[in-house]
C-alpha cells in the first residue's frame, strides 16, 4: 500500500491549497481505496494569490470532484478524473492601509518561488562550456528513463472529464459610469481512449497504436459592456451558493439550450477535436508512420471587438497600471480616510514626497556608496551560497545573512551571483581534475623544479622514454602476430586483468581524493523519490538503518551506456541515493505498474524519419470589427478560409514545416452604407452594404482549388544519399503566394482608426500599453543582437546555407477617386510579380576550397520584381482585359517596367565590413502623360488626402440588450 498512500498524500496535499474544507485525511482514505467522490466544494479566496494582478477570487465553487484510480491494474484499466461544475467569481481587488504589506509579500514569495524554479531547471548554472557539454550529457542519459516509459502508459490510461466551466470577472471601480464583465465558459472538455474508428473504447495489455482523443466543445470568450451603462452582475457578496451556482452555468452556452445566454463575444463559441495515434512500446519500427501523430481540427472561429469593448480594455489596463504604480508609493499616502478636500496640505505632501523619493533614489544609485555597498552585498551573498554549495554547514548567523540577502536582492542579483559561484566551483574542480591528469601522466613540469635547464632536461627525457616505449610496443604487436590463437586469448585476459586492476586502483585513488576534499566538496542532490519519502523516513530511526541503496529512475537508465567516460561515471554514483524499504518497494509497484524496464535503450531513427507529426485543420476564421452592441453595427471583416498547418520532427533538431491558406477575404459594411439606406428608405441591409475589398484575382488563379498562401520550412534537412555535404542548406524556405485583387477605401480606414483611437481618458493606458509592448520589443531586439555577436565565432566555423525560394505575385491595388460609386475613375496598380531566391555559391565555394571566397561573410538574395505597371480606367467597375496590349497601352500611366536586385545581408557583426548591400538595377522605364491622366490622376489623389468630413462621424448609440440571471 505504499505507493497508493504516498500518491494519495501528494494529491491531498496539492488540492489542499485550493479546496476549502477538503479533510485530508479523508480525502488519503478514500483515495487509496481507489475511488473519491465530493459534492459541492468551496474554491478557497486565496487561490489566485499566486497570479500578479491586482484582482481577487469573490466567490469559487466546484459542484463535483470524482477521483478512480486502479492502483493495482494501472496497466489494464483506466484512471478516470471527472470535474463537472468549476465557477469562479473574480472582482478588483480593494486598496486598503495594508495593501502595501500585503504587496510586498506577494513580491516576496513571487521571487522565492522563481528562484526555486530556476534551481530546479537550472537557471542558475554556471555558463562555462564544460557544465554545458555536462547538462547535454546528462540530458542525453535520461532520454529513454523513467519518465519516458512513464509518459506512455499515462498517456493510454488516463481518461479526464472536465464539464460546464465558468470564469467570470465583474468591474465596477475601474470605471464606475461603464461597469462590464467579461469570463471565459466552456461545455465540455473530455480525453478519452477510442479505437481505430475514434469510437470511445479502453483496450487492456499492449496495443499496436494507442488512440486519444480530445474533445473541445463551445470554449467561448465573452466581454459584456451594454451601451445604457448598466450591467447585470451575479452579485456574489449577497446571493446565496445556490443562486450564484445556478446564475453561472445558465451562463454557459451549450448546444442544448433553448434560450442562450446574451453575451457580446469576443470569440465566439468554438468546438473542436485533437486526435493521438501513438506506437505503442516494442512496436517494430515503420518509416512510413510516425510514432506520435497529432491531429488538431477547429470548426469555424469567429473572433470580435466594438468600441465599446475596446474602451473598457483600455479602461482596466489602466486601473491596474495605475494600482501597481500607487503600491509603490502607498507608505507616502494619507489616510484611506481623509479626502483631498478636507486635507489638500496632505495630498501635496504625498505628492512631493513621492517625486523626492524617486530623485533620491536615482542620486543614491549613482553614487560610490551604493556601488560599495552592491561590491559588499555580492561578496557576502557569494561567500555565503559557494558554502551551501559546497554542503558545508551554515551558522544561524549565515542562514539569517542569506535570507536577508536575498529579501534585498533583485531576482536578476541573485542568479547572477548564483552563476558566479557556481563558475568559481566549476573552475575549482576544472583545476583539481587538471593537476591530477599532469600528475597520472608525468606532468608537463615538475612541482619541485624552477629552472628552465630542469625544465627541458625532463622533456627530453620524457621524449626518450616515450620512443623506448613505441619501440617496446613494436616488438609486442611482431610477437604477438607470431604467436597462436591460444596466446592471444591468454594475452588478453592478462590485459583485461591489468584493466580490472588499474580501474580498482584508481577508484581507490578517488575515494582517498574524495575523503580528503569531502568538506569542500557538495554532496550528492536528493532524487525525486528521496525528497518524497524524506517525510516517512524521518519518522523513525529504524528505518533509517535499514535503508538499502538504490538508485533513482534517471540514475538506472545510465547503466545502458558502457563508454562512459570517469566523469559521466562519478556524476551516476553521485545520483544514487538512499532510500527506504518502503520507498523502495513502492518504487518497484510503480515500475511494475507502467511496465519500465530501466535497461531499455531509446529508439534510433533514420535521419530522415518523422518520428512526431503535428497536424492543424481550421475551417474558416473571421475577424469582426464593430461599431456598437449592435447587430448591424458590423464595418468589417476579415475571412480566412482552408488554414492548414503540418509539422513533422526529426531527429538532431531537424523538422519540416507547411503551411497552407485556400483564400482571404476582407469585407466592407461601412463604405456602401449609406447608399444603401437611401435606396431603402432609411433601413440598413447588411448584406446589400457588403463590399469585397480584398478577395483571390480569380482572372489570374487558373487553378479554383489552389492554396491562396502556400510556405514550406525545412530546418536541418537530411542529406541525400550521394549527395555532397558541404552543399546541402541548413535551412530551406519555399513560399508561394497567389495573387489578390485590393480595392483601396479610404472612409473605411478613416472610421476604423476613429472609433478605435484611444480616448483623452484612458490615452495614459494606451501609453502604457505601448510603453511595455516597446520594452518587450526593444529587450527582444538587444537580446538578438547579443546572441548573435555571440555566435561571431562559431559563425566563422560553420558557416550555415540558407536556400530561399519565394515566388509572390503581388496583388492589383485599385485606388479610385469615389469608393462608394462604383463606376467612378480609377488608377490600377499592378505590382508585378516577385521572385526571390538565395544565392549560397561564396559559401559552397569556401567550403569546397577551403579557403574563404568573395561574398562568404554575407548571406546573398537576388530579388526580382517583373511587370510593374499602372493604368488609368474612366470606369472601375469594368474588366479590364490585361493581355489585349494594345488597351493597356493607350491606359497605362507607367509602362510596364523591371526591378532587379541583389541584397546582401552581414551574418557577422563588425565594422569592418557593410551590414547591407543592395544593388540594383533598372532597366527601362516609361510614363505616359495626357492633360485629361493628369486631371484624373490629381482628383484622385486629392479624394485620398482630404476625404469627406462625415467619414468619421459619431456613432449612434445603438441600444442592445443585456443578460438578466433571474
Amino acid at each position: 500500500m505504499a505507493l497508493e498512500a504516498i500518491a494519495s498524500k501528494v494529491l491531498s496535499s496539492y488540492l489542499g491549497d485550493y479546496i476549502d474544507g477538503l479533510d485530508s485525511k479523508n480525502f488519503e482514505v478514500s483515495l487509496i481505496s481507489g475511488e473519491t467522490s465530493f459534492q459541492n466544494l468551496a474554491v478557497k479566496t486565496t487561490a489566485l494569490e499566486g497570479l500578479e494582478l491586482p484582482i481577487a477570487l469573490k466567490r469559487g465553487f466546484l459542484s463535483k470532484l470524482k477521483l478512480k484510480i486502479p492502483w493495482r491494474n494501472l496497466g489494464s484499466e483506466p484512471a478516470i478524473a471527472t470535474v463537472d461544475g468549476l465557477y469562479l467569481i473574480i472582482g478588483p481587488k480593494s486598496r486598503n492601509a495594508n495593501s502595501r504589506e500585503e504587496w510586498e509579500k506577494k513580491q516576496l514569495s513571487t521571487k522565492e518561488r522563481a528562484l526555486q524554479l530556476a534551481e530546479l531547471l537550472g537557471l542558475d548554472a554556471a555558463d562555462t562550456e564544460e557544465a554545458k557539454l555536462r547538462a547535454e550529457k546528462k540530458k542525453k542519459k535520461e532520454e529513454g528513463s523513467f519518465l519516458e516509459g512513464m509518459k506512455l502508459k499515462v498517456v493510454n490510461n488516463i481518461q479526464i472529464f472536465v464539464d460546464n466551466v465558468h470564469i467570470r470577472y465583474e468591474d465596477d471601480v475601474s470605471n464606475p459610469e461603464q461597469p462590464f464583465s467579461f469570463g471565459i465558459t466552456l461545455e465540455k472538455f473530455h480525453v478519452q481512449s477510442t479505437d481505430g474508428n475514434w469510437k470511445p473504447a479502453f483496450f487492456k495489455g499492449k496495443q499496436e497504436i494507442n488512440y486519444k482523443l480530445i474533445t473541445l466543445k463551445n470554449l467561448a470568450v465573452y466581454w459584456d459592456t451594454p451601451a445604457d451603462g448598466r450591467v447585470a452582475l451575479v452579485d456574489a457578496d449577497t446571493r446565496s451558493d445556490v443562486y450564484v451556482q445556478e446564475a453561472m452555468d445558465r451562463l454557459i452556452y451549450k448546444d442544448s439550450q433553448t434560450n442562450p445566454p446574451v453575451h457580446q463575444y469576443l470569440v465566439k463559441p468554438i468546438s473542436g477535436l485533437l486526435k493521438a495515434s501513438i506506437y505503442g512500446d516494442g512496436q517494430e519500427l515503420k518509416l512510413d508512420v510516425p510514432q506520435i501523430a497529432l491531429d488538431f481540427q477547429l470548426e469555424k472561429v469567429i473572433v470580435g471587438l466594438n468600441r465599446l469593448q475596446f474602451s473598457s480594455i483600455l479602461d482596466l489596463v489602466q486601473y491596474f497600471a495605475l494600482y501597481a504604480k500607487s503600491l509603490k508609493y502607498a507608505k507616502f499616502r494619507p489616510a484611506y480616510d481623509v479626502l483631498p478636500s478636507k486635507n489638500p496640505r496632505a495630498w501635496w505632501k504625498f505628492a512631493i514626497d513621492a517625486v523626492l523619493s524617486d530623485v533620491k533614489e536615482k542620486r543614491y544609485r549613482a553614487s560610490w556608496a551604493y556601488i560599495k555597498k552592491r561590491k559588499e552585498e555580492r561578496k557576502a551573498y557569494m561567500e555565503i551560497f559557494d558554502r551551501k554549495q559546497r554542503g558545508k554547514k551554515l551558522s544561524s548567523e549565515q542562514k539569517q545573512s542569506l535570507a536577508e540577502l536575498e529579501i534585498k536582492l533583485d531576482y536578476d542579483d541573485i542568479i547572477l551571483y548564483r552563476k558566479l559561484a557556481n563558475a568559481a566551483i566549476e573552475l575549482e574542480k576544472y583545476k583539481k581534475k587538471a593537476a591530477k591528469k599532469k600528475k597520472s601522466s608525468g606532468g608537463l613540469f615538475s612541482s619541485s623544479s624552477s629552472s628552465k635547464d630542469k625544465d627541458k632536461s625532463k622533456e627530453k627525457s620524457k621524449s626518450k622514454s616515450k620512443e623506448k616505449e613505441k619501440s617496446k610496443e613494436k616488438e609486442k604487436t611482431k610477437e604477438k602476430s607470431s604467436s597462436s590463437s591460444k596466446e592471444k586469448e591468454k594475452s588478453k585476459s592478462k590485459e583485461k586483468e591489468k584493466s580490472k586492476e588499474k580501474s580498482k586502483s584508481k577508484e581507490k585513488e578517488k575515494s582517498k581524493d574524495k575523503k580528503e576534499d569531502g568538506k569542500d566538496k557538495k554532496p550528492s542532490k536528493p532524487g525525486f523519490f528521496e525528497r518524497l519519502f524524506s517525510s516517512s523516513s524521518s519518522d523513525s530511526k529504524k528505518s533509517k538503518a535499514e535503508a538499502t541503496e538504490m538508485k533513482t529512475p534517471s540514475s538506472s537508465s545510465s547503466k545502458s551506456s558502457s563508454k562512459a567516460t570517469s566523469d559521466d561515471t562519478s556524476e551516476s554514483e553521485s545520483e544514487s541515493v538512499q532510500l527506504t524499504d518502503d520507498a523502495a518497494k513502492a518504487l518497484r509497484e510503480l515500475y511494475s505498474a507502467i511496465g519500465f524496464d530501466d535497461v531499455s535503450k531509446k529508439q534510433q531513427y533514420p535521419p530522415a524519419y518523422i518520428h512526431t507529426k503535428v497536424g492543424f485543420t481550421m475551417t474558416s476564421a473571421t475577424i469582426e470589427l464593430r461599431e456598437s452592441i449592435n447587430e448591424n453595427s458590423l464595418l468589417a471583416a476579415v475571412v480566412l478560409d482552408g488554414a492548414k498547418v503540418s509539422l513533422g520532427l526529426r531527429e538532431e533538431e531537424s523538422l519540416t514545416l507547411s503551411a497552407t491558406l485556400h483564400s482571404v477575404r476582407v469585407e466592407d459594411f461601412f463604405t456602401m452604407r449609406n447608399t444603401v439606406m437611401k435606396s431603402n428608405g432609411g433601413k440598413l441591409d447588411p448584406a446589400a452594404a457588403r463590399f469585397e475589398i480584398v478577395r483571390p484575382d480569380s482572372s489570374r488563379i487558373t487553378d479554383a482549388n489552389a492554396s491562396l498562401v502556400s510556405v514550406n520550412v525545412d530546418l536541418n534537412p537530411p542529406v541525400a544519399a550521394g549527395a555532397d555535404k558541404t552543399a546541402n542548406p541548413d535551412v530551406k524556405i519555399a513560399a508561394t503566394v497567389l495573387p489578390l485583387a485590393v480595392t483601396f477605401s479610404r472612409p473605411l480606414i478613416d472610421r476604423i482608426s476613429y472609433l478605435f483611437a484611444p480616448s483623452k481618458k484612458n490615452g495614459e493606458a494606451a501609453q502604457s500599453v505601448s510603453s511595455v509592448v516597446t520594452m518587450v520589443a526593444s529587450d527582444t531586439i538587444e537580446t538578438v543582437k547579443r546572441r548573435a555577436e555571440n555566435s561571431i565565432k562559431y559563425a566563422l566555423v560553420k558557416r550555415q546555407i540558407i536556400d530561399i525560394d519565394v515566388d509572390v505575385t503581388a496583388p492589383r491595388i485599385v485606388v479610385s477617386a469615389d469608393a462608394t460609386v462604383k463606376t467612378s475613375p480609377a488608377i490600377v496598380v499592378d505590382l508585378g510579380q516577385l521572385k526571390m531566391k538565395s544565392d549560397a555559391s561564396a559559401i559552397i565555394a569556401s567550403a569546397a576550397k577551403g579557403a574563404i571566397q568573395d561574398g562568404y561573410f554575407y548571406d546573398t538574395f537576388k530579388m526580382n520584381v517583373f511587370g510593374l505597371t499602372a493604368i488609368m480606367v474612366p470606369d472601375s467597375s469594368k474588366n479590364i482585359d490585361w493581355k489585349d496590349s494594345a488597351l493597356l497601352r493607350k491606359l497605362a500611366l507607367v509602362d510596364k517596367f523591371d526591378l532587379l536586385f541583389t541584397l546582401q545581408v552581414a551574418n557577422v557583426a563588425t565594422v569592418e565590413i557593410p551590414k547591407i548591400k543592395l544593388t540594383g538595377k533598372l532597366p527601362l522605364l516609361g510614363v505616359q502623360l495626357s492633360k485629361e491622366k493628369l486631371q484624373e490622376t490629381l482628383s484622385i489623389v486629392n479624394a485620398i488626402v482630404n476625404p469627406p468630413l462625415n467619414a468619421a462621424a459619431e456613432p449612434e448609440q445603438a441600444q442592445g440588450s443585456r443578460a438578466t440571471y433571474n
